[in-house]
C-alpha cells in the first residue's frame, strides 16, 4: 500500500473476502483459491521488489545530485577564494610597484626623462584616482606598472650611466688637458 500498490490491494482484498465469505469450500475451490493466491503473491512480491528498486535507484540518484551539488558548491567556493587570492596578492603587486614607480619619479625628474615622467605620472594618477577596480582592471594596472617599472629602470640605469661616462670623459680631459699644461711648461 505505502509503495502505490492501491490495484493489488484491491483484488488481495476481493479475493480474501470471496474466500472468506464462501461458506462452500470443496477441493476444487479451495485448489483454485490456492492458484489465486500463490499467483497474486507472486505478482505483489514481483512488484514490491520493482517498487522498492525504483524507490532505491531515485535515492540513490538523489544523494548523488546532492553529492553533486555540495563538490559543485566547493568548487565554487574554492575559486572565489582563489580569486580573491588572486586580488589581494595583485593589490600587494600594485602597492608595491607604484612605491618603486614613486621613488624613481624623483629620478627621472632628476635626469629628465620627460616623456618617462609623463608616462609614470599618468599612471600613477590613474591608479589612484580609481578606487573601484575591477578584476580586469586590476591585473592590467598590475601588468602596467610592472612593465612601466622595467623600461624606467632600464632608462634610468642607461641615463646614469650616460652621465657617469660623460663625466668620467670630461674628468680625464680635464686631467689631459692639466697634463698638456704641466708639459708645456717644462
Amino acid at each position: 500500500q505505502d509503495l502505490e500498490l492501491d490495484s493489488l490491494k484491491v483484488k488481495a482484498d476481493a479475493l480474501i473476502s470471496e474466500i472468506e465469505n464462501n461458506a462452500n469450500l470443496d477441493y476444487s475451490t479451495l485448489f483454485k483459491y490456492k492458484g489465486d493466491l500463490l499467483g497474486l503473491n507472486l505478482v505483489v512480491e514481483a512488484k514490491i521488489k520493482t517498487e522498492e528498486k525504483r524507490i532505491a535507484d531515485a535515492k540513490k540518484a538523489e544523494e548523488k545530485r546532492i553529492a553533486d551539488a555540495k563538490k559543485a558548491e566547493e568548487i565554487k567556493k574554492q575559486a572565489e577564494e582563489k580569486r580573491i587570492a588572486d586580488i589581494k596578492a595583485a593589490e600587494e603587486t600594485i602597492d608595491s610597484n607604484l612605491k618603486i614607480l614613486k621613488n624613481h619619479y624623483k629620478k627621472l625628474q632628476d635626469l629628465e626623462l620627460d616623456s618617462l615622467k609623463v608616462k609614470a605620472d599618468a599612471l600613477i594618477s590613474e591608479i589612484e584616482n580609481n578606487a573601484n577596480l575591477d578584476y580586469s582592471t586590476l591585473f592590467k594596472y598590475k601588468g602596467d606598472l610592472l612593465g612601466l617599472n622595467l623600461v624606467v629602470e632600464a632608462k634610468i640605469k642607461t641615463e646614469e650611466k650616460r652621465i657617469a661616462d660623460a663625466k668620467k670623459a670630461e674628468e680625464k680631459r680635464i686631467a689631459d688637458a692639466k697634463k698638456a699644461e704641466e708639459i708645456k711648461k717644462q
